[in-house]
């Protein structure tokens, strides 16, 4: 007998091309709850903003709102500002970005997202989680679409894919080093 013959008649084979397109087709990662959590974290609590900043940063957000919340929130707590709802309504309208992120239903929401900041941190774990996975669909992509081309001879393009996938780790890390110096003088400032 065929292998074929085993197969159910309820569940049809695809093939690798279909496979490929429903993978490409679907929603990344993210987690719009825990994005809002890190950022009702950070305006409950300014002082959780030094430990969310080993974590994360700005591109780790999916949603655009998110990502320029909390830049102007770390830009805010770099400079030595105060960060509260009407400082950073006031800084969101100086710079044009209050309308564009929603507003004051928009702050008030994400000021009511937790109900304390105790959590800030296991928040920005699943946020920088979720950036990840998006990271390396991305990468993986790129390898896919450039193995389907077959431009690249295919050690060039096992080398091309191995830096892709390792830099995402490369640029994770990063984000925690940080000269001597430079912390000295922020802190210095703040």
């Amino acid at each position: 007998r065929r292998m074929s013959q085993f197969r159910r008649a309820d569940s049809p084979r695809k093939s690798a091309p279909q496979v490929t397109a429903d993978l490409v087709d679907r929603k990344p990662p993210f987690d719009l709850d825990a994005e809002a959590g890190v950022l009702g974290s950070m305006m409950l609590l300014p002082d959780v903003i030094d430990d969310i900043a080993l974590v994360l940063r700005a591109d780790d957000f999916y949603d655009d709102a998110h990502r320029k919340l909390f830049s102007h929130m770390q830009a805010m707590h770099d400079a030595g500002q105060k960060i509260d709802p009407v400082l950073l309504a006031s800084r969101l309208n100086a710079t044009g970005d209050y309308d564009a992120i929603g507003g004051a239903a928009f702050l008030h929401k994400i000021f009511h997202a937790v109900p304390n900041a105790a959590h800030a941190v296991y928040y920005s774990n699943i946020v920088r989680e979720k950036a990840t996975f998006r990271s390396l669909i991305t990468a993986s992509t790129d390898i896919l679409r450039e193995a389907y081309d077959e431009t690249l001879e295919a050690k060039q393009l096992l080398s091309q894919a191995e830096q892709k996938i390792f830099g995402i780790l490369d640029d994770r890390g990063s984000n925690t080093i940080v000269s001597i110096s430079t912390v000295l003088h922020q802190a210095m400032d703040r």
